[in-house]
């Protein structure tokens, strides 16, 4: 009898008996519930009680969170912009500014926003709707400007960015996903009811870009917004007064986007290139015609600026080439083109944009 036969002789028969089963058990193959993954097992741990708690009921929006990160490429150091020393923007055509109407537009009904105020230098007061992402983490922004025919409202009456700003992922953290959207809200001018942005001047003075500033530093200030990924969308006017913040602010805003917009009189006065820019265009456009926006395009393109488009049909689908024929884009249907806000074009839009970001000191 060896060492080992002794000790097991000299145990009680249920002693021998549980030797046996655990034996028995190390033989078997790994059945289901041994297949835990130490990666899920240690994220248990790490995570806080309140995160592990809500973990069950966060499994759902978690996976729409990884789908859109799957869309979205991760940022390398060739997508990273460095700031430059602006304003970098020209007059090619010299525009008289209008002087603005003394009525003042009325505070914004933007359901479930918060209302941000501020007088400008002239006087009139001017506001911008927030809507936010609740997180304790900085979000990039999204600086949204309306059209003439438009108020801030339009991102939640044309557009589907609100839907979008929950989930969809522009920091290539699926722990934060989201985005703020700060809607300015444009003048109004002479005894019209229209409320648009001073594109005529191009300064730093201008009370529109020095408005713009305002809010946006309230809420750098505010600790909510991610310094490296401020962008400006505008649509028609708006996405003129879009792109001339961008070159006003070129230290400040990483990428821009418009639709039905012609920015084509304003010229880039800076030896680095200008903003990657996102255009969405119509090709029947009795407002922004097709053939400006693309010359618009050629002269971004022969200064090295980083530019996406899409030239879309009456369906919101692309566009083979520009509708030059007057039977076809009729003046009522250029304007209604125009009107129209294509929702079709918002996820490469966003997409666009979250591929850039500035390189910004802590």
């Amino acid at each position: 009898m060896n060492g080992g036969e002794a000790i097991a002789e000299g145990l009680m028969p249920d002693h021998r008996c549980r030797i046996a089963i655990i034996a028995w058990l190390a033989l078997m193959p790994a059945c289901e519930s041994s297949k835990v993954d130490t990666g899920e097992l240690h994220d248990l741990f790490t995570r806080s009680p309140k995160a592990v708690a809500s973990g069950s009921a966060s499994a759902t929006a978690g996976a729409k969170v990884a789908t859109n990160t799957a869309s979205v490429p991760t940022l390398g150091a060739s997508r990273l912009r460095t700031p430059v020393a602006g304003p970098c923007v020209a007059a090619r055509v010299e525009q008289t500014p209008r002087p603005p109407s003394r009525r003042t537009a009325k505070r914004p009904a933007c359901r479930g926003a918060r209302i941000l105020e501020w007088r400008d230098p002239s006087g009139l007061p001017r506001y911008a709707c927030v809507f936010g992402v609740r997180a304790k983490l900085r979000l990039p922004l999204v600086l949204f400007f309306h059209g003439a025919h438009d108020r801030p409202t339009a991102v939640h009456k044309k557009t589907r960015l609100r839907r979008k700003q929950r989930t969809f992922d522009m920091t290539a953290d699926a722990y934060r996903p989201g985005f703020i959207i700060l809607a300015m809200q444009a003048r109004r001018y002479g005894n019209t009811a229209k409320l648009e942005f001073s594109t005529g001047r191009y300064s730093r003075s201008n009370v529109d870009v020095l408005s713009t500033d305002y809010f946006v530093d309230r809420l750098v200030s505010e600790g909510v917004v991610d310094r490296r990924q401020i962008y400006t969308v505008g649509h028609g006017s708006g996405g003129s007064m879009a792109v001339m913040y961008a070159m006003n602010r070129p230290e400040r805003v990483a990428a821009f986007a418009t639709v039905a917009s012609d920015a084509s009189h304003w010229s880039w006065s800076c030896e680095s290139p200008p903003p990657p820019g996102f255009i969405a265009y119509r090709a029947c456009d009795t407002i922004a015609s097709c053939s400006a926006v693309e010359r618009w395009v050629e002269m971004r393109e022969a200064t090295g600026a980083t530019t996406e488009t899409r030239r879309l049909g009456a369906a919101g689908k692309r566009a083979a080439s520009c509708s030059t024929d007057a039977k076809r884009c009729k003046k009522n249907v250029g304007l209604r083109n125009h009107l129209r806000w294509p929702k079709s074009t918002e996820k490469a839009m966003l997409e666009f944009l979250s591929r850039y970001r500035m390189r910004v000191e802590p």
